[in-house]
Formats: C-alpha cells, sequence, structure tokens
C-alpha cells in the first residue's frame, strides 16, 4: 500500500477516535437538570394576538401546566394594567406534577395600553415565586356609547 494511503488512513481512524470521544465527553457535560419547576400556558383565550378595546367586558378562560413541582404547590391567574393596577385574580389552586388546571376570569378592559396574564406557580406553599409564564395583549381606544 502506498505511504500515502497509509497516511490518510491514520488520518481517518485518528479524526474517528477523537470525533467519538468528543462525543462521549460532551454528552456527560450536559449539566442542565430535567427537573426545574415550571408553568406554561397551554390554552389562552382571547388569543394574545387579539386587541382588546378599553371599556369592552372580556372573559380569559386559561389553561395551564406545571412540570416538577413539589407537594403542597400552588399557581393563580392574575390579569393586570400596564400601570399595574390588579384587574383580575383567579386561584391559587393545588397543582400537582403534569396537571392541566383552567382559570376563568371575566374583566372590563380599562383605558390602557396593554394588559398582561401572569400565571405564577408557588413551589411547595413559599410565598414568592420566580416561575411563572405570560401574555400581553395590546388595548387600543374606547367604547363610546352614545
Amino acid at each position: 500500500m502506498p505511504k500515502s494511503l497509509l497516511i490518510i488512513r491514520r488520518v481517518c481512524i485518528a479524526s474517528c477516535l477523537y470525533g467519538a470521544v468528543a462525543l462521549v465527553l460532551l454528552s456527560g457535560c450536559d449539566r442542565r437538570s430535567t427537573d426545574i419547576p415550571t408553568i406554561a400556558i397551554q390554552r389562552a383565550s382571547p388569543a394574545g394576538e387579539k386587541v382588546l378595546v378599553g371599556g369592552e367586558s372580556v372573559t380569559f378562560d386559561v389553561e395551564v401546566i406545571a412540570h416538577h413541582v413539589p407537594t403542597g404547590s400552588v399557581c393563580a391567574l392574575n390579569i393586570q394594567a400596564a400601570d399595574g393596577t390588579v384587574l383580575g385574580v383567579d386561584g391559587p389552586k393545588p397543582i400537582r406534577d403534569g396537571e392541566r388546571i383552567a382559570f376563568h376570569v371575566e374583566i372590563k378592559v380599562p383605558n390602557t395600553t396593554s394588559l398582561e396574564i401572569n400565571t405564577p406557580l408557588f413551589l411547595g406553599g413559599n410565598e414568592e415565586t420566580a416561575v411563572l409564564d405570560s401574555r400581553q395583549y395590546k388595548v387600543v381606544g374606547q367604547i363610546v356609547y352614545k
């Protein structure tokens, strides 16, 4: 076998070995935990693209699912105006790992620029949380009755 082919063969074998070692090392270095508590809005009505009008009545139906939550956890639905004014709340409701929870809140849309719905998850009876999901809604104008 010519010497150039032997060199190419050795380089290919070495490349494959280095690639396999790198793959093993990288797969072992994935330190992301798969058990981080999460809550996710699965369905929200009205949809986030819908523009709301000041003065109208709107019913929010929201369904969430939580994963990796400890016993005693609760979640809620909060609706806030752009200035932080709370417009409606449903909950808190107990939630278990993998369980879906539905919320229902009817509000009158104030004269503001936007609304936000958020679904905080309070883990194991804690009163504070950094785990939540949210949606934004644009608000325009105001209904004028004549």
